[in-house]
């Protein structure tokens, strides 16, 4: 029995050992296999058998069963060859009199696996009938091929008029679209579709992507609205042939204002993972200085105005600074009408001095900011030497100012390198301001810069078109009417309605339409809705992509009811029309995914209307007496309210402010109550 333990323990040990040697005798081996790879030599064993598994995968798509996930390579064939193999399939199918080739050599012609070239050209390919030619590998999706597809262009949608989805958003908006159709495979405790589906959702559709969103401005949003801005292009090519500088780049110029800050701002750096990087500067809030820029399109700069902060100006804040360059102060470091006056001297002179008042007149563009569009002695100055001033529709300067498009930015950008290298860690003196300003003058206002400018506006040359379509979308999902220019106002009324007599007929047509297109809660957003402005006569469509309102927005195609609204005779009867609720929504029975996120509106509560230049020429005749009443009429309403103030002193009667807050009463009744003894 001891002999027979014994035999049994020596041959378990003597395997076990056999085992490891052939363990080290493979991993010897492939060291050795490997180390003679990295030196670059030919080796003449055998591949191994992880490289029969890639190539069996690279051949077929598949893994083989067993082989090791890592280096896992599948559809290595591309779609468009796949597609080409398949029409030339069937094209030879089709002929009869033809040399065939078979449909090994089809594949092989076209570097696709035969196996899947034969599935596809056979209809093996489960629910892939229509597109054979796409990857199908691995677990289907949860959401059908025209599902995501859909999704993704309410996605794209949704940024184009500014309310982008982040990604919580798409994947709660997935989930729900999912629960209301029955289709099961996201979690239901999460009450989301996954980070993974997420993913590869992304890489389903690369036209989409990641990215950090950029605010703007409801007031920027709607004031980029098609109408108004072809109709400011339209006048701005008016006045230029009129003045007889159409395209000449050297009598047409743009000024404006930039803020520079005294403190270095860092972009991205590099640091050690999972710490804080900092960057030390000289306080957590700096002070901006103005630099008021003026160029034309030719290429040329006015020299600068550099505004400070103070009462007055230092003795040592001219440090540094060029030939005719102008240090002013004052109490915001901002624009005023004063120094705006100051400026427009400077430019007069620096005209003449280089020999541009020959006769010719000059334009000079303009954003609407107050000093600018209310300050009559400016306006009186240009127009006595022959400049005219055109404004820019309000809340417009990001896509038709030249500076703002093609040249502060390369100016900010020239400031912050400069900050780094003359104030890092410091605030930036008065005294040193035109170190740092003259290096980012040089790498920011330069010819080239500036024409870029006036070329991306559109402005020289004129092209209209400059301005992308999609600069106009988020002015689509406004509630307001379109701003009308106040040059043309016949012309937006003359798209949406011929005359005041037939907006009865169109408020009745649109009653009949609504009746016909039912909507309740949210989706009255995206059905017939219309907007009616403050005045009665104006009726327009809430959303551009209604087509069964008789009514259109101006530039887009009208119904054929609405294109008869414009001659004498009455509408005709409307028929029933199906609403569809957007351009994108599936032709499919069941909810969509505008009816679960549709489009919002912007509710903006009322405000007073203000009065308006009846131009955007400030110097012409008008205007100018428009601004000359406007300025009458606050001096009077300033004086009024200071007569009340010291009478209201005098007197000791109650004040009632414009926020409706009551003042108390400086004489009051010191008396107390005989009940409870107070005041």
């Amino acid at each position: 029995m001891a002999r027979t333990v014994k035999s049994c323990s020596y041959s378990r040990c003597h395997v076990a050992s056999k085992k490891r040697n052939e363990r080290r005798q493979r991993k010897s081996s492939m060291e050795r296999r490997k180390k003679r790879i990295g030196n670059n030599e030919v080796s003449a064993e055998l591949p191994c058998q992880s490289d029969l598994d890639k190539h069996t995968e690279s051949q077929t798509g598949k893994r083989r069963h067993g082989a090791s996930h890592q280096g896992q390579t599948i559809n290595l064939w591309k779609e468009e060859n796949m597609l080409e193999a398949i029409k030339e399939f069937k094209a030879q199918k089709e002929k009869v009199d033809c040399e065939r080739l078979s449909v090994r050599g089809i594949a092989k012609a076209w570097n696709v696996p035969y196996a899947t070239f034969r599935k596809r050209i056979f209809n093996l390919v489960k629910g892939k009938a229509p597109e054979n030619h796409l990857h199908c590998s691995g677990r289907p999706t949860v959401l059908s091929t025209d599902e995501e597809a859909e999704l993704a262009e309410h996605l794209r949608k949704m940024a184009e008029i500014g309310f982008p989805c982040d990604q919580a958003d798409a994947r709660k908006l997935a989930y729900e679209f999912a629960q209301k159709k029955g289709i099961s495979g996201f979690s239901t405790r999460k009450k989301s579709a996954g980070y993974y589906w997420f993913v590869g959702f992304l890489k389903r559709h690369p036209e989409l992507s990641v990215k950090k969103s950029e605010n703007l401005s409801i007031a920027r949003a709607m004031g980029m609205n098609e109408t108004q801005v072809l109709q400011w292009f339209q006048k701005y090519q008016d006045v230029c042939s009129r003045l007889g500088i159409f395209n000449v780049p050297a009598h047409i110029w743009n000024a404006d204002e930039t803020g520079c800050q005294n403190i270095q701002k860092s972009d991205k750096v590099i640091g050690e993972s999972g710490k804080p990087t900092y960057n030390v500067t000289g306080g957590d809030k700096g002070e901006t200085s103005t630099a008021l820029v003026c160029v034309n399109a030719l290429g040329s700069a006015v020299p600068p105005m550099i505004i400070h902060k103070g009462m007055k100006v230092g003795k040592l804040w001219t440090n540094g600074a060029r030939h005719d360059v102008v240090v002013r102060a004052s109490e915001s470091a901002y624009i005023n009408k004063e120094l705006f006056v100051e400026f427009g001297e400077l430019f007069v002179k620096h005209l003449r001095d280089s020999g541009l008042l020959d006769g010719t007149p000059h334009l000079l563009l303009l954003d609407s900011h107050y000093s600018h569009l209310y300050n009559i002695t400016f306006l009186e100055l240009m127009k006595k030497n022959d400049v005219h001033v055109m404004a820019i529709p309000a809340h417009t300067s990001h896509w038709l100012q030249p500076l703002d498009r093609g040249v502060f930015r390369s100016f900010k950008q020239g400031w912050q390198v400069a900050m780094k290298e003359h104030a890092r860690g410091r605030k930036l003196e008065k005294r040193e301001f035109f170190r740092v300003f003259n290096s980012a003058w040089d790498s920011g206002i330069s010819v080239d810069n500036i024409q870029g400018g006036f070329r991306g506006c559109g402005l020289v040359p004129y092209n209209p078109q400059a301005i992308p379509r999609h600069a106009y979308t988020p002015s689509s999902t406004t509630e307001r009417s379109l701003a009308s220019s106040p040059d043309n106002e016949q012309v937006c009324q003359e798209t949406m309605q011929c005359d005041d007599r037939q907006s009865d007929n169109q408020l009745e047509t649109v009653a009949v339409e609504q009746a016909l297109c039912p909507v309740t809660g949210e989706s009255a957003n995206q059905s017939c809705a219309t907007v009616l402005s403050g005045d009665d006569n104006d009726i327009i469509a809430a959303d551009e992509h209604v087509p069964c309102l008789a009514t259109v927005l101006p530039g887009h195609q009208s119904s054929p009811a609405a294109q008869s609204g414009c001659s004498d005779d009455k509408l005709a009867p409307i028929e029933p029309v199906a609403c569809s609720s957007s351009a994108n929504q599936s032709t499919a029975v069941g909810p969509t995914f505008q009816d679960i996120m549709p489009f919002p509106k912007r509710d903006r509560a009322a405000t007073r209307k203000r009065k308006k230049p009846p131009s955007y020429e400030l110097t012409s005749d008008d205007t100018l007496a428009f601004v000359r009443a406007a300025q009458e009429k606050k001096k009077t309403k300033t004086s009024s309210q200071k007569k009340g103030k010291n009478t209201e002193k005098a007197t000791g009667t109650t004040q009632v402010t414009s926020r409706g807050k009551k003042k108390k009463a400086e004489t009051e009744d010191q008396t107390l109550c005989t009940s409870c003894h107070h005041r």
